[in-house]
């Protein structure tokens, strides 16, 4: 069994066993969050070379050693050879260190599924490994349907969190209101904000609460 998460890599030591095909999307995904990242191995796909050049990762130009683990705090077995992939999550479950393995999502500690990003908005969708074109099919259904303006309405609903927070003080009204505002009928309307200060006094006349507003 799985539990959706989403990690935290930047600043974080990844080592990739393989340099091929295999790495290369993985590889680039750390990189863009900040990953410390290590690639192992003897040869280098041409579309990870300019970020061993520009010290995005460092290439580890040899063949694996167990003592290349050493410092890992995330690990990724992405070669060809599956021995090879076995024998780096077996040396990595040793060393109590997550490890994602390419060829085998059961003996990996972790799973990725697809992601896609629209302003701060992140969807994250995945069937198991079952079917990954099906889980990028849904994805990009999903995120057809997300408002262009996506980025204003998170800063707006951001901001009616605090209000709600700061000056309802019933925990199950802010909730109430709270859920209401993340509806697609209301933040979609041109005057929200007006909006929001009618439903706050609303809700503070009718249950009471902190508006001093």
């Amino acid at each position: 069994m799985t539990v959706p998460v989403m990690l935290n890599v930047q600043n974080r030591s990844v080592v990739c066993v393989g340099g091929g095909e295999v790495a290369v999307r993985k590889v680039r995904s750390f990189v863009k969050e900040g990953a410390h990242m290590t690639v192992v191995s003897p040869s280098l796909h041409e579309q990870l070379r300019p970020y061993a050049d520009n010290g995005q990762i460092v290439w580890k130009k040899k063949k694996f050693q167990p003592i290349d683990l050493a410092d890992a705090w995330f690990v990724l077995a992405c070669t060809n050879d599956r021995a090879l992939n076995e024998q780096v999550a077996i040396i990595a479950n040793k060393n109590k260190q997550l490890c994602y393995v390419a060829d085998d999502p059961q003996s990996s500690d972790v799973t990725f599924p697809v992601v896609k990003h629209k302003g701060a908005i992140t969807v994250a969708l995945s069937t198991g490994g079952a079917s990954p074109t099906l889980a990028r099919t849904l994805l990009e259904e999903i995120v057809s349907h997300m408002p262009d303006d996506m980025d204003e309405i998170l800063v707006f609903l951001a901001e009616a969190r605090v209000k709600v927070k700061q000056r309802i003080a019933d925990e199950s009204v802010r909730r109430e209101l709270l859920k209401k505002l993340a509806t697609s009928a209301v933040y979609h309307q041109s005057d929200r904000y007006v909006w929001l200060e009618e439903q706050i006094k609303t809700y503070t006349d009718t249950f009471g609460g902190n508006d001093k507003q």
